[in-house]
């Protein structure tokens, strides 16, 4: 299958190969009675993967559900013209803009990446993350949550996620997003990727669960097409500590040839 792809059900995993790789999509909604405010995106073009999006939603159940929506399907409509840089920027503004009119306090979160010529481009908006790994696992890049959190990890106040002080900051707490005012977008360089490379996205269901070490262990060890179900059987066997939150992941393995 070589298609552009929107995720947003209860559980579903989807593998899609392209020209320049493969992606493997899981949409896993929380244990709780509520729509999945988690949507993914894979957006290709002549049978090439030219992006990969993953927003969560906030403000209530209908509105994170459509809130994280409308930023897939957004960026899906720029493909009709040249998802660029500056039309990938173009359609978050406009999703920006589309949650506004909602007027229901809705918002969501995004991480997304723009694969172009050998290169990688990541873009963020709130706490879901995006990572580049190498095939080995090796930690190439990582995006900063916008959070208090985060931010504290980031300038070593917090040694990682999981550590006794990591615990005495609130994690849901996201201070950026698709719908806040203002809102604003952290964009990186491009980035060259090798044969092999692995480019991970998720929402803060799965990335607040692990250590970067963790997360760089379970997308790139042992086979590409089990890694993900991996994950989900790993979320099933405790759902009561994986589940509390929607959990949404892509993994994409760059093929050079």
């Amino acid at each position: 299958m070589s298609k552009s792809i929107i995720l947003q059900s209860e559980k579903e995993h989807t593998l899609c190969e392209y020209k320049n790789g493969s992606a493997d999509l899981l949409s896993c909604k929380s244990i709780y009675e509520k729509p999945n405010q988690d949507c993914l995106g894979v957006y290709a073009v002549d049978e090439q993967c030219k992006a990969l999006v993953v927003s969560d939603g906030m403000g209530g159940h209908q509105g994170g559900e459509r809130a994280s929506k409308i930023v897939c399907e957004t960026i899906l409509n720029a493909l009709s013209k040249s998802l660029d840089r500056g039309e990938f920027l173009d359609a978050i503004e406009k999703a920006d803009l589309e949650v506004k009119a909602l007027k229901i306090g809705a918002g969501a979160t995004f991480t997304g990446v723009l694969i172009e010529e050998g290169q990688v481009q990541f873009f963020n908006c709130g706490d879901s993350v995006s990572y580049l790994f190498g095939s080995r696992g090796k930690i190439k890049y990582r995006t900063i949550e916008h959070s208090p959190l985060g931010y504290g990890i980031e300038s070593g106040l917090i040694p990682h996620e999981q550590s006794e002080e990591a615990h005495l900051v609130e994690d849901n707490i996201v201070s950026n997003g698709v719908g806040f005012e203002p809102m604003r977008i952290e964009v990186s360089q491009k980035i060259p990727l090798a044969d092999g490379d692995i480019i991970a996205l998720m929402s803060d269901g799965v990335s607040k669960h692990f250590r970067i070490e963790e997360i760089a262990s379970f997308s790139t060890a042992g086979s590409f097409e089990e890694r993900v179900l991996n994950y989900k059987k790993k979320t099933e066997e405790d759902p009561e500590t994986y589940l509390y939150d929607d959990n949404s992941l892509i993994l994409f393995r760059y093929s050079a040839s």
